[in-house]
């Protein structure tokens, strides 16, 4: 190391020497180092600074202001490296994706087809004009650069695919199959290109070539569709339910109409509060598989949406498909009573005890009836048999509120007190309202 500084001091003092005899001081600044080729790769080697005449350097640090999302920086630094070296062929495309990353098509474009004219593989140029004009909507333009790139090389099988991707959005399937198979014929590995094939057969009602080709794609690549829908129950679980949504989309997009995805992610946007949506994925189910539970489900979300007639014909067809169904019973039951049907109300909710007779929410449903028609003596008895399943606060309010009304201060009094043992200090109506009652019962 000491020999080394002792050389630079060595060099430094010889230019200095020769500045100062050929009376350039009097004409530049002494640290002007950018004067002297030589001695200004010595100053960057030994500062770290970036050498700007040399293109390897200067595009390193252009990716790394492009990568800092620097981009009037990048820009220069790009523009230099091709100033230097007009033939660094991936200055162009990262030039190009710089503008295009400011919203600059125009001059990404124009960088593109200027490099065009003489880049020794000017397919792939073509390929990334045809990307820009893509990601602008002109299918046109993007078609017309796509098939420019195939007269420069007829063998490139990622445009036969870029092709057939554009022909597949634009609903023109036997164009994009006959492509996609050119792109296949030409790469067979590419899962990525079967898994199109996939698609292009589904639209085409061909179910069976589309489940060869899913038998390809995960004996070739067990996660191609597994990580998505993992990804989503993971967000899921997280409780970040706007990722989890986004992945079973992506899921869906390689398993259209999948009974176990669509019902996922209605459930994740029952978590987000956007219904509609979750109403159309549950509808969905019903139309592929109409059975007890997806017309269960479709009530369900009816139910929130306040739709509540049309939430019992949808409970009513799910009775139809199971007509032991204890759960369709009590929600439909409870529809009934939101509408003041107590007697079709009062039927539903007894057939649902009759069928499970130790869930507690039926017991209870029945027992909220029982005391809204003023039958306190049932709504006890139903109180009493859900409090064996579920030793609920709300259920010991609602019961003392029946043993009150029948002038039964004891057991009003233990079930009000029951009730602030496990609803905690809080200052809520209902908790004032009991502690009043304790006070008053208890004189």
């Amino acid at each position: 190391m000491k020999k080394f500084i002792l050389t630079l001091l060595v060099i430094f003092l010889a230019y200095y020497t020769a500045y100062i005899t050929s009376g350039a001081s009097k004409k530049q600044e002494l640290f002007a180092v950018g004067t002297s080729p030589v001695f200004y790769k010595i100053y960057c080697a030994f500062t770290g600074s970036t050498d700007t005449t040399n293109v390897e350097s200067l595009n390193i640090r252009a990716l790394n202001y492009k990568a800092q999302q620097n981009y009037e920086l990048a820009i220069k630094d790009f523009r230099k490296v091709l100033a230097i070296d007009s033939t660094f062929s991936s200055a162009y495309f990262d030039l190009a994706n710089v503008y295009q990353a400011t919203g600059d098509s125009a001059l990404a474009i124009k960088t593109l087809s200027d490099y065009a004219q003489y880049a020794d593989y000017p397919d792939h140029v073509y390929l990334e004009l045809g990307q820009i004009y893509s990601l602008m909507g002109m299918k046109d333009s993007t078609i017309y650069f796509f098939n420019k790139a195939l007269e420069s090389n007829k063998g490139n099988h990622e445009i036969y695919y870029r092709l057939a991707n554009i022909y597949y959005l634009d609903s023109a399937y036997n164009q994009a199959l006959e492509n996609i198979n050119i792109a296949i014929g030409l790469l067979q590995s590419e899962v990525e290109y079967h898994n199109l094939r996939r698609l292009i057969y589904l639209k085409q009602k061909q179910p069976q070539l589309a489940e060869e080709e899913y038998e390809y794609i995960i004996k070739n690549n067990p996660t191609y569709f597994g990580q998505h829908e993992e990804n989503a129950k993971s967000a899921f679980d997280k409780g970040d339910y706007r990722s989890a949504v986004e992945h079973y989309k992506l899921a869906l997009a390689n398993k259209p109409n999948d009974r176990v995805l669509l019902e996922a992610r209605a459930w994740a946007y029952v978590q987000l509060s956007e219904y509609d949506s979750a109403y159309m994925d549950y509808y969905l189910v019903t139309e592929l598989e109409p059975d007890n539970l997806s017309y269960f489900n479709l009530a369900y979300i009816l139910d929130i949406q306040g739709k509540i007639k049309e939430s019992i014909i949808n409970y009513t067809k799910s009775i139809e498909m199971k007509d032991d169904d204890y759960n369709s019973y009590n929600n439909r039951g409870y529809e009934y009573y939101k509408l003041k049907k107590f007697k079709e109300a009062e039927k539903d909710y007894s057939k649902s005890i009759e069928l499970k007779p130790d869930y507690y929410l039926n017991n209870y449903n029945r027992a909220i009836l029982y005391a809204e028609i003023q039958k306190h003596e049932k709504a006890i008895i139903d109180y009493v048999n859900a409090l064996k399943y579920e030793n609920k606060a709300s259920i010991h309010y609602d019961l003392a509120l029946s043993y009150d009304k029948l002038k039964k201060k004891k057991e009003a009094l233990n079930s009000f007190n029951e009730y602030l043992k496990l609803a905690g200090e809080s200052d809520s109506i209902r908790v004032n309202y009991a502690t009043e009652r304790v006070v008053s019962l208890g004189k």
